[in-house]
């Protein structure tokens, strides 16, 4: 990843974005730390960082001293980039849990979340092999906990129903495993539906699971599912810390994020290739597209809410008069010839011009969720906003 923009001297304006090759995505290291310290210390609990919402190693290397609690891996590939940057806890979570990487894990020292009863029987199967003794936590299918709670929630397939879990924890305690706690996610962006009632649905179970252990459970993981948005809902989250304290007098409670830490550190920028008018609508057609911002072009959505960027002026008019008639709506488009490849819409303003940079926000989290080889495009690039202060597309101070 090349670190384009230095301390004390930030990119913002259209002359020194000329240099960018587009698409491409601009992440900013402080904004992830800022993200982080702010939703910890709000919680008032060890927080892990998912890291499949970026697992960029660049952006890695320059927050791993930050999460000092620990971060979450779901694979071979993602444990390999932190095994060398982090000293910290690594967690690995995956329903694909496989003997690869267990084995990897345990060289690794990380923690094993068990996501079923074949998971504990493929552990008890390689214990002889382990590189070292493995700590263990137990998922558990949130839906099954809290459906007696609340009926918002999607139901999902991860974890394991309550009781299961208890029959697992007995198994592997007998085994001489060391089980260190449970973990349970609601999902993305399920927090608000699910706080208020977590604590009093998980406090029976590791009430449960420790009288199995004969001893006091020492960790939950009691998830997440914040949304970038968390901080505007303070009262909801005053109300969520206060009632972890019963638990956090008996154990380590953690919570994890990924989007909540990454999303707003990343900006994604194309630029304008082509312009026609179509049905008193200009058309904006990018050099980036759903292959390299899938969430952008939202597919999956039903109801689709289009994201309007910030355009950087190209500065020059284009000769035909291409802007004289301004203050329509502009769609801009991606490099595909597929329908669905609408990046984002301007309702209003000045026409677009070829050469324009197109800029939107939030773009720091699962920026590699992306058709596979679409295209056979080349991926994006990717830089680092060194510039601790400084925004992309903010004047300097005067």
């Amino acid at each position: 990843m090349q670190a384009i923009f230095s301390p004390g001297k930030p990119i913002w304006n259209r002359d020194d974005l000329a240099s960018i090759e587009t698409p491409c995505y601009i992440f900013n290291p402080a904004e992830v730390v800022r993200s982080y310290r702010s939703l910890r210390a709000s919680l008032g609990t060890p927080l892990l960082v998912s890291l499949k919402a970026n697992p960029d190693p660049d952006l890695l290397e320059c927050c791993a001293s930050e999460f000092r609690d620990g971060v979450e891996v779901a694979s071979l590939g993602e444990l390999d980039t932190v095994s060398e940057r982090l000293a910290d806890a690594k967690y690995v979570t995956s329903p694909a849990l496989d003997e690869a990487l267990i084995l990897a894990a345990s060289a690794c020292r990380a923690t094993v979340v068990l996501d079923s009863e074949a998971h504990a029987k493929l552990l008890l199967q390689l214990q002889p092999r382990l590189f070292e003794p493995v700590s263990v936590m137990i998922r558990i299918n949130a839906t099954s906990l809290l459906r007696n709670c609340t009926e918002s929630l999607k139901a999902d397939h991860f974890g394991v129903e309550p009781a299961d879990a208890c029959t697992i924890v007995s198994r592997l305690h007998h085994a001489r495993i060391r089980v260190v706690g449970l973990h349970v996610f609601v999902g993305s962006g399920n927090f608000a539906r699910a706080a208020p009632y977590m604590v009093s649905a998980m406090t029976p179970l590791i009430d449960e699971v420790s009288a199995r252990m004969q001893q006091q459970l020492p960790c939950a993981n009691l998830g997440g599912g914040f949304t970038a948005d968390w901080a505007e809902a303070p009262d909801l989250m005053r109300a969520y810390r206060n009632s972890l304290e019963p638990l956090r007098r008996r154990m380590t409670v953690l919570h994890e994020a990924g989007r909540a830490i990454f999303e707003r550190a990343g900006k994604f920028l194309t630029r304008v290739v082509s312009v026609k008018l179509i049905h008193g609508s200009w058309v904006a057609v990018c050099d980036g597209g759903m292959a390299h911002a899938f969430q952008l072009a939202q597919t999956e959505r039903f109801v689709k809410s289009w994201s309007e960027p910030t355009v950087i002026r190209k500065g020059v008019p284009d000769e035909g008069g291409a802007t004289l008639v301004d203050g329509l709506p502009t769609r801009y488009v991606g490099n595909s010839c597929n329908p669905a490849d609408v990046l984002g819409v301007a309702e209003k303003g000045a026409g677009p011009q070829i050469g324009d940079i197109v800029m939107f926000q939030r773009c720091g989290a699962y920026h590699t969720y992306t058709p596979s080889s679409f295209l056979n495009l080349a991926p994006a690039r990717k830089y680092l906003n060194l510039s601790a202060n400084r925004a992309i597309g903010e004047a300097p101070e005067t």
